[in-house]
């Protein structure tokens, strides 16, 4: 058991959070990233006879370490957890949705550092922050046109535009991050990638009066 601790050195262990990561991410059924979620151990540590086609080792077994070792069965003890709420992690779903909610209003109220003395200021900014969780990105454009009845103005869809387009990026910067990480066996990861669990990605909404 101590020559297997030996083997979950910083680097690993990181690789093990992103190898989860990377699963939870791409699969859309919970057969799936339930598949893939157990596999990603193997992935880690080299035997990448079950992953599929968007690992490029697979098929091929490059180390069997974990065969000689029961650290194996200690390290599945963890994931089974994480394997059992597969359901839930399917579309991005977390069990901190109050957080990432919190997270948003704080920044839409500054950091609380807006002048709340004016009347209605900080419900404002609730209302605000449940428009950006439940709408995502184009709440601004799904607003306008609940309220006015119609379309959005050109400024305005230019600035929506180059919104999507900066979403779009930080994602495959978290992509690119996490695949970067999973092939540099012995280097350090030198960014962190965004946590998804914080965050206007994930579609589920909070139940919150917005009177506008």
């Amino acid at each position: 058991m101590s020559e297997g601790r030996q083997c979950l050195v910083n680097n690993i262990i990181k690789q093990l959070q992103h190898a989860v990561q990377r699963t939870i991410y791409v699969n859309d059924s919970v057969d799936d990233l339930q598949k893939g979620l157990l596999n990603s151990i193997n992935h880690v540590f080299g035997d990448h006879f079950e992953c599929q086609n968007d690992c490029q080792e697979a098929g091929n077994i490059n180390n069997t370490i974990l065969e000689e070792y029961g650290i194996l069965y200690h390290i599945k003890a963890a994931l089974d957890r994480v394997v059992m709420l597969a359901e839930n992690l399917i579309g991005n779903e977390t069990s901190n949705k109050a957080e990432m909610f919190m997270s948003l209003l704080a920044k839409y109220n500054a950091g609380k550092r807006l002048n709340l003395i004016t009347r209605g200021s900080f419900e404002t900014q609730a209302n605000i922050a449940v428009l950006r969780y439940n709408k995502g990105i184009n709440w601004h454009a799904d607003s306008w046109r609940n309220i006015t009845d119609t379309e959005e103005g050109e400024n305005l869809k230019i600035f929506l535009k180059r919104m999507v387009a900066k979403e779009q990026s930080r994602k495959q910067l978290v992509n690119k991050n996490i695949s970067k990480t999973e092939s540099s066996t012995g280097s350090k990861q030198t960014k962190k990638s965004h946590n998804t669990d914080y965050g206007p990605s994930v579609p589920a909404t909070v139940s919150v009066a917005v009177n506008l």
